[in-house]
């Protein structure tokens, strides 16, 4: 029944990649992404590729970091293999969510802590989610000082903020005793003893790193730092298709569309990337075939480093990662 359910999910996020994908198009010139992309210049093509594999070990090393928090031996090769295959893993499923969930299970397999992976990983997003936030608030102040002409509509950005400044506060919310001690209560009440003793064990792990302030502290810099990652990428794939935008308005809009983008409702957010692009970017000279194109770009940078992950373990990088488990545990 719930493989029933996932594979019904997976094909309804298909679908709507495909309609977005065919709306976003419609206002596209096809034949001309084509001749866009193949007049690439290479060199910012390599630049934005190299800024994407630098990205992907920052995104590894912090994991690593809030896993040994736990005491669970995983190396930073470790983590930066899972990082990779579980991206490839999540090119058919939903945006993030895909790639976390084989992440955990991958990883707790061989390492074991279940509910302290899982934890390691909820605290990644979240804490990932509140930097992007913030980035996003400086860029978009950053860009409507240096454009203040921008036609990009700022009541629709106000209004992502306030919700994503909501769930920041839940979050910090979660990390209290008393929220703690309400999950509880409820759990109690709806009687369900099996499941409510996971969802405890799980929320007294994931409230545990609340005792690291400072790893924390450390772990949201690094997030910090990871957005002008994006917005590199982003401005480099421009150059390498002769877009030439001012900086700052890279540094206002990418920060947003990071954000909208995890929205698990289309597959590795196919659709999705490429209406934001469309949308956002046509508002301040780009033409809709220039951000489509630059939106693909990216994506193939994106599909080289997630299929060198799924060569990896296609090629029998398994079984050194299992023995490196192995050793790991022993320490």
């Amino acid at each position: 029944m719930d493989a029933q359910k996932s594979r019904t999910g997976l094909y309804i996020r298909l679908v709507i990649s495909l309609l977005l994908l065919v709306f976003v198009f419609s206002f596209a010139d096809i034949t001309q992404i084509g001749d866009v992309i193949t007049r690439i210049d290479y060199w910012f093509f390599a630049l934005v590729a190299a800024i994407t594999l630098v990205d992907s070990m920052m995104m590894a090393y912090k994991w690593q970091r809030l896993v040994l928090i736990k005491n669970i031996g995983l190396s930073f090769n470790l983590a930066l293999v899972t990082y990779l295959v579980s991206g490839f893993v999540g090119l058919v499923l939903p945006t993030g969510i895909g790639a976390d969930i084989y992440r955990i299970h991958y990883t707790s397999k061989l390492l074991g802590g279940l509910k302290h992976i899982a934890s390691s990983v909820v605290i990644e997003r979240l804490l990932g989610m509140l930097a992007s936030t913030i980035f996003a608030v400086i860029g978009v102040l950053v860009m409507s000082i240096a454009a203040p002409e921008s036609k990009i509509d700022e009541n629709i950005l106000l209004q992502i903020f306030i919700v994503l400044a909501v769930v920041n506060v839940l979050f910090f919310m979660s990390m209290t005793e008393k929220f703690f001690t309400l999950v509880k209560r409820l759990l109690d009440k709806l009687g369900n003893k099996i499941i409510g003793d996971k969802i405890l064990s799980f929320h007294q792990a994931y409230m545990e790193y609340g005792n690291h302030k400072q790893a924390l502290s450390v772990f949201f810099a690094l997030s910090f730092i990871e957005q002008v990652f994006f917005v590199a990428i982003t401005y480099f794939a421009a150059l390498a298709i002769e877009v030439k935008i001012e900086w700052y308005y890279f540094i206002g809009i990418v920060p947003v569309c990071q954000i909208l983008k995890k929205i698990p409702i289309s597959v590795n957010s196919i659709g999705v990337q490429e209406g934001l692009f469309a949308f956002f970017f046509s508002q301040i000279g780009m033409t809709v075939t220039e951000a489509l194109s630059l939106s693909i770009l990216i994506r193939i940078a994106q599909w080289i480093m997630f299929f060198a992950g799924g060569v990896l373990y296609v090629l029998g990088s398994k079984e050194s990662i299992n023995v490196e488990a192995v050793q790991s545990k022993r320490q």
